[in-house]
Parts: C-alpha cells; structure tokens; sequence
C-alpha cells in the first residue's frame, strides 16, 4: 500500500519532541492548539510502536504534555479523540523518574491519584527538562537542616551514583549527598531453609537535599542475587515541606537492617538501610 509521506512520519521514531518549528502539534490534538499556546514547555510522546509498523495516516503521537505557571495540561490519544487532564503544580507531592534499559517512567504524586508517563530513555534529557521546570514552577521554600554534606568519589561510592550526582548538580549546584547505604548481603532468618537460600543483596542508595527537597537514587528493585545485574535506577524528588511523617522499623528479614518509610500525603517512599549507618540516622532524626 503506498502512503503519501508527511513530515510528521519522516521524524517518527522513540523520540520525544518539543512542540515548535518543525515539530508540530499532531493533527488529533488541534482542538487543543489555542490552550497549549502559552505553554512553557511542550511536548509530544509517540506510540509504542516500531517505526516499520507505523504509517503516514496513523496517530503517530500518544500524548501531548503541556506545563504551564500554575498546572500541567495532559492531552492523551483515545481511539480517535482525545482525554484531557489538569494537574496543579502546587498539588504535586512527589516525582519519581525511573530508567530501565529503554524504559522509561515519569510519575506524579498528588493526594488523588497517580500519574504516570511513560517513555523511551532515548528522550531522557527532555524528560529531565520537563522535571527541572516543574521543581522549578513548585515555588519551593528553603528548609534549613544541621546535615552535613559527604564527600565522595568512584573511591568511596558507586560509579553510576558519582555521574548521577554530577549531573544533577549542573542544574542545581545546592544538591548535596548527605547519607549512602553501599550494596550488602541481606542475611535472611536462621532456619534449615536459609541454608539452601542464596542470600539476595541489597542494592545502593543514595541520599541528597537543596534544603527543599530530600532526592533518593536508588535501585528500581531494591533485591538481586548476585548473578543478576541491574540496569535501572530512580529518581525520586521529595519537598522537605510535604513529608507528613518518618518511621524506622526493623527488617522482618534481618534485625541489623531497617526500613525507613517517608510518607508523602498518602503515598510511602521506603528505603532498606544497615542499622550502623549514622548518616541516614541522622536524615531521620532531622526529619522527625
């Protein structure tokens, strides 16, 4: 079958485009072309789809994300017509922004529900933008802590951990690393059937503030066996003034660890730390 070609279909891929100049609004989303005018930041997502299975007279293009002083304009392909929804910027409690391979998801947490973008990591440095201005528009207060900064190097953490770090901090030169749990061995209940149990390893996190917003790198899942490498990794951006409370509790599977639960409105951030970690301590004492 022979498709016309369009300049939209030319450009298609796994990227994610700004909207202006060559990009343009996708036909299905024109009724919205007036309210997305003055948008800060626009942008299209694509369809999950290879580019050999699309063609010139699809819907090219899954969702239109607008962000504005005050909200974010959702616009999302439904069949043929389009679902609109608005999220206030001051009612977002939380970001996380996951990577896996080619995987990607940005998530925001509001009192009502969840709301999640996925994406293909190939576009990451717009969704890092769109993160950026968003922290940016929340309008965040200064929380003054009694943390202190650690120094760290590929010497002392993972190497992964020092570019993540180092990259956030070309945008925000406040960011500092205030606590790291290393990777250790969870070492399960005594028992005949520990004995035949690999004994999985707890993945590294690290722990950061701007005296705004406590940021967790951590492992997507927190356990592996040793034989498992793991290639994903999340960002989650917490504002000092939205946690509502923090408690340690022990490890049901290893009393020398404990779980450290950050609740955010009505969603729980946890982290699994060892207990002779003083500087996560800390974080919780400051954070009580």
């Amino acid at each position: 079958m022979n498709f016309k070609r369009t300049k939209e279909f030319d450009a298609f891929g796994p990227w994610i485009y700004e909207i202006g100049g060559e990009h343009e609004l996708p036909a299905l989303f024109e009724d919205y072309r007036n309210s997305t005018e003055e948008a800060l930041m626009l942008f299209k997502i694509p369809r999950q789809i290879e580019r050999r299975n699309a063609n010139p007279e699809m819907h090219l293009y899954d969702a239109v994300i607008g962000i504005f002083e005050t909200y974010m304009l959702m616009l999302y392909r439904k069949g043929e017509g389009v679902q609109e929804t608005r999220v206030m910027i001051n009612a977002i409690d939380a970001i996380r922004v996951t990577q896996c391979l080619l995987n990607g998801s940005l998530v925001l947490y509001t009192d009502n529900r969840v709301y999640t973008i996925s994406y293909n990591t190939v576009s990451q440095s717009i969704i890092k933008k769109s993160v950026d201005l968003i922290r940016k528009l929340q309008k965040l207060s200064r929380h003054e802590t009694r943390l202190s900064p650690m120094s760290y190097s590929i010497e002392t953490i993972e190497y992964l951990y020092v570019n993540l770090i180092n990259d956030l901090k070309k945008t925000d030169e406040n960011i500092q690393l205030i606590a790291y749990q290393p990777n250790m061995k969870i070492d399960r209940k005594k028992g005949l059937r520990a004995l035949f149990q690999r004994h999985p390893n707890l993945q590294c996190t690290a722990f950061l503030h701007n005296k705004k917003e406590i940021i967790l790198i951590s492992r997507t899942t927190d356990f592996h066996s040793h034989e498992k490498t793991s290639y994903s990794y999340t960002f989650s951006y917490i504002p000092i003034k939205n946690i509502s409370g923090i408690k340690r509790v022990v490890c049901p599977e290893d009393s020398a660890k404990t779980v450290l639960n950050i609740r955010v409105g009505k969603h729980l951030f946890s982290v699994l730390y060892d207990d002779f970690n003083t500087n996560i301590k800390h974080l919780y004492e400051e954070l009580r």
